[in-house]
């Protein structure tokens, strides 16, 4: 029995746009607390830089939940009966 390979992000693209949409506001929420963190207001980037910081939250998310689900995966393996 093959398992069949799982890509998260053909998952969520064959998803609706709002999913997409809360790890996007999730990744402008975490860079605006980061600006504030270090003292800097969003004023003080330029969109390009605005827009890479929110990309680095949102592939950091991302990254998260890849984790997150290939942990669940192998607890699942380890500790179902």
């Amino acid at each position: 029995m093959k398992i069949k390979d799982f890509s998260l992000e053909e998952f969520i693209e064959s998803k609706a746009f709002k999913v997409k949409q809360r790890i996007r506001d999730k990744a402008i929420s975490k860079a605006e607390n980061n600006l504030v963190r270090f003292g800097k207001l969003q004023t003080d980037l330029s969109p390009e830089e605005w827009e890479s910081l929110v990309q680095e939250e949102e592939n950091e998310i991302w990254e998260n939940y890849k984790k997150g689900s290939i942990t669940a995966i192998i607890a699942a393996a380890f500790w179902l009966p």
